[in-house]
């Protein structure tokens, strides 16, 4: 299926388009050289007065998980529960949104992509099903590990890089995500400067 996307103002750095207005060509969800004159187009989107660019990516949104879940429960009237369904459903009645609305509100603003910057081990589970009801964007998560108490401890105590290895291991598996994220105290910091020298 061939699209063309018509009259839209394209945004593209690596091309250098700074808001030039020119049509695109869509096929097999890949951006096509524009097709010679016989070819048959089988849809035609006019993007007057639209922007058309890459999707933006936030890499530090507080989407899910711990930080997320501590706002809600100072702000209990945001949420009223819906007890007309079956099983009763939270409703937001105030300033804070539920995990369904985050990813319509990205995707009006542009974005395809969010990151929850700060993921303890412990949230992990509840942090991932909070990603799984956000719809449209993709989304990921960093473990954060220099303020998960048990993880400073053994640092501490331990330290064998084998053996801090095989923890971060662990960690990486148990959450199932690709980034650590170190927010270490400088006098912990400073501990294993001294003892690794």
């Amino acid at each position: 299926m061939l699209i063309k996307l018509t009259h839209g103002t394209v945004y593209d750095p690596i091309y250098c388009k700074n808001g030039v207005i020119e049509d695109i060509f869509i096929q097999n969800e890949r951006i096509v050289p524009p097709p010679d004159a016989n070819t048959k187009i089988d849809k035609v989107y006019d993007l007057t007065g639209k922007v058309v660019m890459a999707g933006a990516i936030d890499l530090h949104s507080h989407m899910s998980g711990g930080p997320v879940n501590i706002a809600r429960l100072m702000f209990p009237e945001g949420y009223i529960i819906d007890t007309a369904t079956n099983p009763p459903t939270l409703k937001r009645s105030g300033g804070l949104f539920l995990p369904r609305d985050i990813g319509y509100l990205y995707a009006k603003m542009g974005y395809t992509a969010a990151f929850e910057p700060a993921i303890l081990p412990i949230q992990a589970r509840q942090a991932h099903l909070e990603m799984q009801d956000i719809p449209i964007i993709d989304k990921g998560g960093y473990v954060v590990l220099g303020n998960e108490d048990f993880f400073c401890d053994y640092w501490q105590k331990v330290l064998s890089n084998k053996r801090l290895m095989t923890m971060l291991a662990g960690f990486y598996k148990q959450p199932n995500v690709s980034v650590f994220r170190w927010l270490i105290p400088e006098e912990l910091m400073l501990l294993n400067l001294i003892n690794v020298n």
